[in-house]
């Protein structure tokens, strides 16, 4: 069992719940009429939503870049003039690392920076669209 075996589905939950939180909070502070108190709770709860992304996007990143660091460490390092028991050690630890480590939600999208940053374009598409929508019917 893997990294991506034990946090994927959790991750993936939480995306599709933050992104459907998102959404309806951004319908409401469009469409409705809110009163100062009321706006204030919903953008801040916007901002937690987006500190958590913003974590999990992070450490998702720093997980690669460490995970591909390691490797290239080993592989630049003079580990095949150790003894045979280090030298099999490290070629395991290579033949890991071509396979990279990532923290995914679902196997639906990876989760770093780049991610966060195309979820929330997404929200902001799905925004308009309705926008748009509620717009038209009117």
């Amino acid at each position: 069992m893997d990294i991506q075996d034990i946090f994927s589905f959790g991750l993936g939950i939480q995306v599709i719940l933050s992104i459907l939180t998102l959404v309806f909070i951004g319908y409401v502070l469009e469409t409705e009429d809110n009163d100062i108190p009321k706006t204030i709770k919903l953008c801040l709860y916007i901002s937690v939503l987006s500190i958590q992304a913003a974590i999990y996007g992070v450490y998702g990143s720093v997980l690669e870049h460490n995970y591909e660091t390691v490797a290239e460490a080993i592989y630049d390092s003079e580990w095949y003039f150790g003894d045979k028991s280090f030298q099999q050690g490290m070629q395991f630890i290579l033949r890991m690392a071509q396979k990279p480590a990532k923290l995914t939600a679902m196997g639906l999208t990876d989760i770093n920076n780049t991610s966060i940053i195309m979820i929330y374009k997404t929200i902001f598409s799905i925004l308009t669209l309705i926008k748009q929508l509620v717009n038209t019917d009117n």
